[in-house]
């Protein structure tokens, strides 16, 4: 009979460990169905990722050809500037040496005013250009009223 109770135990003890083994192999199981779900998930967060880098990509190339336009144009644009710069700077001094000239032959000859009790006569208003004739009549004017 213990021969029989040896072998009812060893029976059990197998029993149990393939129990063991079956609940181990369930939840193995799940794990692994998880891990093959969460590797489809990870497949397709690659491949959205993948998609964002790419158009990254396409944006800093578009900005950069934009950025190398507009850097183009700007130096254009920067080179007019200074060459409108440089010829102001020289029309400045030929200004100045101008006006130096005019002030200098203006102390040295001044010029005579005329009577402030003379005016111009009609006559006078009708010959010459109409630069001339406006000119008339703005002088007429000023003596007027002064």
């Amino acid at each position: 009979m213990t021969a029989t109770w040896l072998s009812i135990a060893i029976d059990v003890a197998v029993a149990a460990l393939l129990a063991v083994a079956i609940v181990y192999a369930v939840r193995l199981n799940r794990t692994l169905e998880s891990l093959r779900q969460g590797k489809t998930e990870l497949a397709q967060l690659i491949g959205r990722f993948n998609e964002a880098a790419a158009h990254a990509e396409r944006s800093v190339a578009r900005l950069s050809q934009s950025t190398a336009e507009t850097g183009k144009v700007l130096n254009a644009a920067i080179g007019e500037a200074q060459a409108l710069r440089d010829e102001l700077a020289f029309m400045l001094e030929r200004g100045d040496t101008v006006a130096e000239r005019i002030a200098g032959m203006t102390i040295a000859k001044p010029a005579p005013v005329p009577a402030a009790t003379s005016a111009l006569a009609p006559d006078d208003l009708e010959g010459g250009s109409t630069m001339e004739r406006d000119l008339k009549r703005a002088l007429q004017a000023a003596r007027k009223a002064s």
